[in-house]
């Protein structure tokens, strides 16, 4: 049994706003297509809006079981377009996805601008929903990383529930201009690095010890450039008393995908953070996702078995799901 942890979906409610040209919620664009901050998104993907869909691409892919979350190019996190109001909208939205099937489970999204409204609403999601965590993105802006949002009352209400969250890229770090689409080859690892590795440079982490991060794309450039972050903190008093820990001493509050078109690469991550903390990922349907996950784990050497067993545990799914981890 392979189970995906980072796999998309646009709720209809969006291709609704779409065709009629309301611009509800800053959405703009076609039927056809998704203009958004984050590049154009092509909305032919059947599988992005039909479960029925998504569960046939899954069996293409030989994944059993799918945690699906809201794509990234529709993080609606402007006050002026009700984030907290297309939350709840894109989650009951989720819920509805999923519906009762054991295949299909989902993350929430959350209006990070507001921390008190995003920690309600990741409640209600889980408790009321049935959501096993959510996708956030990586800050609101390349002023806004998340660490310096007081996301507090989240990562506190997200530690209490045992809620993990996956820190998506949202095109708000060091590489941003389209050209060559070095935005996502490039600037999509680098913005997770930033984000994440300011949540263990600046202390975060040390004050929110439960909380659980899922880092997609194998980690981005952060497991590539932890040695070094390592080292400077190490030299620079400074960064001691910023936080409590050298960035090696955060590992047991993360997890990475299996996201990196190398099975070199995949091999390192297995062997920096640890088998059991490589997740498999898919990131369908786009181009830039991997197709047969389990064929990349074979070809580096890895059990995705081990991956199935990490992540049933993280997201409690064993209580959930009828069928057996092998």
């Amino acid at each position: 049994m392979l189970v995906d942890v980072h796999t998309h979906f646009v709720p209809d409610f969006v291709v609704q706003i779409l065709r009629a040209g309301s611009g509800a919620h800053g959405i703009t664009g076609t039927t056809d297509f998704l203009e958004t901050a984050a590049g154009r998104l092509p909305l032919h993907y059947p599988e992005m809006q039909s479960p029925s869909a998504k569960l046939s691409a899954m069996d293409e892919r030989g994944v059993d079981i799918s945690i699906v979350s809201l794509t990234p190019h529709l993080f609606i996190y402007g006050q002026e377009h009700d984030p907290i109001g297309f939350a709840r909208r894109a989650n009951d939205a989720i819920a509805e996805f999923i519906g009762d099937t054991d295949r299909l489970y989902g993350l929430a999204t959350l209006p990070i601008g507001d921390a008190q409204a995003a920690a309600a609403e990741l409640r209600r999601a889980t408790e009321e929903l049935g959501l096993v965590g959510a996708i956030i993105g990586t800050g609101l802006g390349p002023s806004e990383p998340l660490d310096v949002l007081g996301l507090g009352p989240l990562f506190e209400e997200a530690a209490e529930l045992g809620a993990p969250l996956l820190v998506h890229p949202y095109y708000c770090g060091m590489v941003t201009s389209p050209e060559l689409f070095l935005n996502n080859s490039l600037g999509v690892p680098f913005d997770t690095a930033w984000a994440v590795g300011r949540l263990m440079a600046t202390g975060t982490l040390d004050r929110h010890p439960g909380l659980k991060l899922i880092v997609p794309h194998g980690g981005g450039a952060l497991p590539y450039l932890l040695g070094r972050m390592e080292n400077a903190w190490k030299q620079r008093p400074e960064l001691r008393e910023a936080a409590g820990k050298p960035p090696s001493g955060y590992a047991e509050q993360i997890w990475y995908d299996s996201i990196v078109h190398s099975e070199t690469a995949l091999r390192f991550l297995a062997a920096f953070a640890g088998a059991d903390r490589v997740l498999l990922g898919t990131d369908s349907p786009y181009m830039t996702g991997d197709g047969d996950p389990a064929g990349s784990f074979a070809a580096a050497g890895l059990d995705p078995l081990q991956s199935t067993a990490a992540a049933v545990d993280l997201f409690k799914l064993g209580r959930m799901i009828r069928a057996a981890v092998p």
